[in-house]
């Protein structure tokens, strides 16, 4: 009998455990067969940060006692985090990581993010934005379960902060911000956040830059494809082309457009795969600009022939 996952999901004052027991072999490389399941529990404990710290929280005894060889690993799998509360975040680290060395000036520079990106969509934001710190990608993804630098969902960020991996903070907390405006299509929401980021680069080189060399290579996608697309990050949508692209199309509506279009297209496009819908955002989005998707792109391909690479 083995333990196959408990984990804590990084939600503000919830802690999520899940629990799957199954028949096992030795070889901790089996690969799991659900078939061999005996049960699976999902535990949900409310509690109130920051005044309690998670790993202070106890299992109700009427669930430990269905799984009383469980205690011991739950313990070891609840992470002794750290916080600390401003006036619009509540950052939750690990004690003795650099997050927890530079936890002062993460602080004090999102503050500004949030005000910068705030002010720029015309937001009076109020609330909390809950950011998880994890010291690597192995204790990330032990904890979350989930593989990459980071994600964001609802109002939680969740990343990896060491001296050599820090994500641009810019990008998660647009998507905070701008989640109060709608759900438009990824070309837009994606879009709108990698654009923010400084310097408006995509990893060392600015976004239009490296549109440009996609389209030099004919590698860009076409307009009615990334139009349709509900995310960006997927192997599916190839993520190293489609994050700058989408950029560069969010900033040449920008700067040619307006940004009163562009939030327009923000707060009416609807995030869907269905072609009904996919119809009425090409509609809508000549309604807003005066110029269908086909001519956009046009328009913003001829703008890439222009931008001159080193």
């Amino acid at each position: 009998m083995c333990i196959r996952d408990s984990f804590i999901s990084p939600e503000h004052g919830i802690c999520n455990i899940k629990i799957v027991v199954s028949n096992m072999f030795d070889n901790p490389e089996t690969v799991f067969d659900r078939t061999n399941k005996i049960t699976e529990k999902m535990f949900t404990v409310k509690f109130a940060p920051p005044n309690q710290k998670v790993n202070e929280f106890r299992m109700p005894k009427r669930n430990l006692d269905k799984f009383k060889f469980l205690s011991e690993e739950l313990k070891l799998s609840l992470p002794p985090l750290k916080f600390k509360e401003t006036e619009h975040f509540i950052f939750y680290y690990f004690p003795g990581t650099q997050a927890e060395k530079d936890i002062n000036v993460i602080a004090e520079e999102r503050e500004k993010i949030l005000n910068k990106i705030a002010r720029m969509v015309n937001i009076n934001f109020k609330g909390k934005i809950f950011v998880f710190f994890y010291p690597d990608a192995k204790s990330k993804r032990k904890i979350t379960k989930h593989q990459g630098m980071g994600l964001s969902y609802s109002n939680t960020i969740v990343e990896i902060y060491n001296l050599r991996a820090k994500m641009d903070p810019n990008h998660e907390i647009t998507h905070s911000v701008t989640a109060l405006l709608g759900d438009p299509p990824a070309l837009f929401d994606e879009g709108f956040a990698t654009y923010n980021q400084k310097d408006h680069k995509f990893g060392n080189s600015h976004i239009d830059v490296i549109a440009r060399k996609y389209k030099m290579k004919n590698m860009l996608w076409k307009i009615e494809d990334i139009f349709s697309f509900t995310d960006i990050g997927s192997p599916e949508t190839k993520a190293l082309i489609a994050y700058p692209e989408a950029a560069s199309m969010v900033k040449y509506i920008i700067e040619n457009y307006g940004m009163d279009k562009f939030l327009k297209l923000f707060k009416t496009l609807k995030r869907s795969d269905k072609p009904e819908q996919i119809e009425i955002n090409k509609k809508e989005f000549k309604n807003i600009t005066g110029r269908d998707i086909f001519t956009f792109e046009k328009e913003w391909r001829n703008y890439l022939d222009k931008i001159k690479i080193k």
